[in-house]
């Protein structure tokens, strides 16, 4: 069966941490950038910055002179990792990322969950000498992939897990505001969370969600028994402002190219 050529595109919906795991990423003690070159941030306290995707290899921090990308396996892998059996070939390329799409943050998370410390739960920078690039939410980007099949039931399939995977986050964290929280701050914060993943799985329902990257946290990494599930700690990151989970995407413009 010959393959079927798609167009579509990405709108990220929070901002997306896409880094190689095989890149230990770039340290202040060696040289590899200076504080100055990162006014954006608290630059004293970075020591370490992680790099979004990026073609060849690079000595030291130089974003104007880098090429980054989307890399077509991480969307690969999204769509299929709901499909049981017998796959339909899929082939997805690379998406170009413009550097001035990106953005050189800290990652947000809700800290001390666990029911020993409810007390102290607050939402603080992780790793507060660590900065990652990110693609910006908002910030599209357009890109082909090629199906022997109709490429509906990949994107319905892996829309149909995220929301799952969004519903058991939601539940988590109803659950961690009624037991465990007594911080008004922290509550308001998780009712905020809670909020914002109801408003996208309502307004959103019929589109075509995914979650890609890191830094997403245990409870959106797979689907769980509820027996495990009520057992489970797990870190929850917050993209701040959009106050919603790292990763989160949506597909949208797909037409098949005739």
């Amino acid at each position: 069966m010959s393959l079927k050529r798609y167009t579509y595109r990405i709108q990220p919906l929070s901002k997306l941490a896409l880094s190689p795991r095989e890149h230990q990423g770039y340290h202040l003690a060696a040289g590899d950038f200076k504080t100055e070159e990162i006014r954006d941030l608290n630059a004293k306290d970075i020591k370490i910055i992680y790099p979004f995707y990026q073609y060849g290899s690079y000595e030291s921090y130089q974003p104007d002179k880098t090429e980054y990308y989307i890399p077509g396996s991480s969307i690969k892998g999204a769509l299929i990792s709901g499909i049981q059996k017998n796959p339909a070939k899929l082939m997805v390329d690379d998406i170009r990322i413009e550097q001035g799409d990106l953005e050189l943050t800290q990652l947000h998370k809700l800290q001390h969950m666990s029911q020993d410390a409810s007390k102290s739960v607050k939402l603080a920078p992780f790793f507060p000498n660590v900065a990652v690039e990110m693609l910006k939410a908002g910030c599209g980007c357009a890109g082909e992939l090629f199906c022997e099949a109709d490429v509906s039931t990949y994107l319905q399939t892996a829309h149909k897990k995220t929301l799952d995977k969004l519903k058991q986050l939601h539940d988590k964290l109803v659950k961690m505001r009624r037991d465990n929280i007594i911080n008004e701050a922290a509550i308001q914060h998780v009712s905020d969370l809670i909020g914002n993943i109801d408003r996208v799985r309502d307004t959103h329902h019929d589109s075509c969600l995914l979650l890609l990257g890191g830094y997403k946290g245990l409870v959106l990494s797979g689907l769980f028994d509820i027996t495990d599930f009520d057992k489970l700690e797990t870190a929850v990151y917050v993209d701040q402002p959009a106050c919603l989970p790292y990763g989160l995407v949506q597909i949208t413009d797909i037409k098949e190219m005739v």
